[in-house]
């Protein structure tokens, strides 16, 4: 009699056993992962959660209300809340004298669902294990299609540990790599595009102290680093034509060359005179569409020393730098010693 009693006792505990409120909760939010997973919308849809049938006597309400709320904070839908009975006691009171008619919600404020999620929930207990069974259905309302379905199963067994998996085999996850690799990773991602090699293009048109008319016109080739978005540092090779006199060329020399004829000995000496050959580096401040750098040069024919003073407008496309701007130049050693000249310039980034 004793051992017919335990054993009637034993069934009721495992048959009568339901979910906790964990329990549902993990069950909740285990079919709303698989729900925003798998079904990827097209644009945000009005969704309305119409019914989930219990057949495994557990809070469906619990159920219904968390799953609802992990779809909502997704931002992928808009919910109807389909349980609240204000939405139609809301509108029988048009018809009651009592209430100010101005008040009453008017017709045609509802906004109707695009998809219905329902489902059910059942169980089954065997060997002492007793399994929970959601399924759950995705229709579109308009045409009565099937958009998706899921099971997703709990497993309960009586020492109240619980196991909860999908009906579809599941995939090994991909190996994520440690957070320090990914950091050293991105740095260098980082770092390869703020440095790179630079070709620039140049020309300029200006007035010297003496008001005479210059122009000239190179390229460049160096080496530059970006810090960040503001500010850059590069260091280059200059190879340029001009028609600004050498140093080394006094006034005498060059009142002489007027009033002689030109021959080829003097011709390759006024065009040396033209050719500047220099290495420099300078700094460059970008805001916005505006920029302002500086630079130093120094010339290789005669070891002179130029400072130049940059300010524009600077406008990028892709790989390629667009500059328009003007350019106060700094020569102590040279015989045009300053000069204001307007410039554009082409930088490629290598």
């Amino acid at each position: 009699m004793k051992k017919i009693s335990f054993f009637l006792f034993c069934s009721y505990f495992a048959f009568a056993k339901t979910l906790t409120y964990t329990e549902v909760k993990q069950l909740a939010q285990e079919a709303t992962s698989a729900f925003l997973q798998e079904y990827q919308p097209k644009g945000k849809p009005t969704l309305i959660i119409s019914n989930i049938t219990n057949e495994a006597d557990i809070d469906i309400d619990l159920l219904t209300l968390s799953i609802a709320r992990d779809i909502r904070q997704s931002g992928k839908y808009n919910l109807i809340n389909s349980k609240e009975s204000m939405l139609k006691n809301a509108r029988d009171m048009r018809d009651d004298e009592e209430y100010n008619p101005a008040t009453v919600i008017e017709k045609g404020e509802l906004i109707a669902p695009n998809i219905s999620l329902s489902g059910a929930v059942s169980k089954q207990t065997q060997d002492g294990v007793t399994t929970y069974l959601l399924l759950l259905t995705l229709t579109d309302i308009k045409t009565g299609l099937l958009l998706w379905d899921k099971d997703i199963f709990l497993s309960q067994e009586l020492d109240d540990s619980v196991k909860i998996r999908t009906a579809d085999v599941v995939k090994p996850l991909p190996i994520t790599p440690a957070p320090q690799k990914q950091e050293t990773k991105k740095t260098e991602e980082q770092e390869s595009r703020n440095s790179f090699f630079l070709l620039g293009l140049e020309g300029g048109l200006g007035a010297g102290v003496d008001s005479s008319l210059t122009y000239f016109g190179g390229a460049k080739i160096g080496y530059a680093y970006k810090g960040n978005s503001f500010f850059s540092f590069s260091v280059y090779g200059l190879y340029e034509l001009h028609n600004c006199p050498t140093a080394d060329e006094s006034e005498d020399k060059k009142r002489s060359k007027k009033s002689r004829s030109w021959d080829h000995e003097e011709d390759d000496k006024e065009k040396s005179s033209n050719i500047y050959q220099g290495i420099g580096a300078g700094a460059r401040i970008n805001l916005s569409v505006l920029y302002a750098g500086a630079n130093f040069l120094y010339d290789l024919n005669s070891s002179n020393v130029d400072y130049l003073f940059d300010a524009g407008f600077s406008f990028s496309f892709g790989i390629v730098d667009l500059s328009i701007g003007a350019r106060y130049t700094l020569a102590p050693d040279q015989s045009v010693k300053n000069q204001f000249s307007g410039v554009i310039g082409l930088d490629f980034r290598i």
